[in-house]
């Protein structure tokens, strides 16, 4: 019967620094790879690096903000 409240309880509880910097670095990547096969459906010349789209003439730099962590908390 307590079980409910106490996994509240424990979801309350922030992760540490290390983890959302790991969890966010992995996001990232796996957003960059996302855009880029997006991209390849479309027929568009495109290459990755990291977490750098190279479109030959323009660089696109996949920024923190990008990753999604921001979407799990809610």
């Amino acid at each position: 019967m307590l079980a409910i409240p106490q996994l509240i309880l424990l979801f309350m509880i922030p992760l540490p620094q290390f983890v959302l910097y790991n969890l966010s670095a992995k996001l990232q990547l796996w957003s960059s790879q996302l855009g880029v096969a997006f991209m390849r459906l479309f027929n568009v010349s495109v290459f990755l690096e990291g977490n750098v789209i190279d479109l030959g003439g323009y660089k696109l730099q996949v920024a923190d903000a990008c990753s999604g962590l921001r979407y799990l908390f809610p």
